[in-house]
């Protein structure tokens, strides 16, 4: 899976949730803008678990993904899964 994918999975999430003027920026836009507290760090890195088929390591991502803007963070996705496979 390609970051373009990624970045849409991702934003796909927030669709739900958020209105559409807070996604038009989407990829630029830092994760802690829209992941406000752990609750919603976890519930994401759940979401990205079963739609990636993978399990995405807090330990080695968690820490970060809030500084992330989320096309950085589906680069480093995109890393971690290229590793695995």
């Amino acid at each position: 899976m390609d970051r373009d994918q990624i970045v849409g999975l991702m934003k796909a999430y927030f669709e739900k949730e958020q209105p559409p003027e807070r996604l038009v920026q989407f990829a630029t836009t830092p994760a802690a803008e829209l992941l406000e507290d752990s609750v919603d760090v976890m519930s994401f890195v759940i979401y990205l678990d079963d739609e990636l088929h993978t399990e995405i390591r807090l330990d080695q991502i968690g820490p970060r993904l809030t500084a992330m803007t989320f096309v950085e963070l589906a680069d480093e996705l995109c890393r971690m899964l290229g590793e695995k496979r």
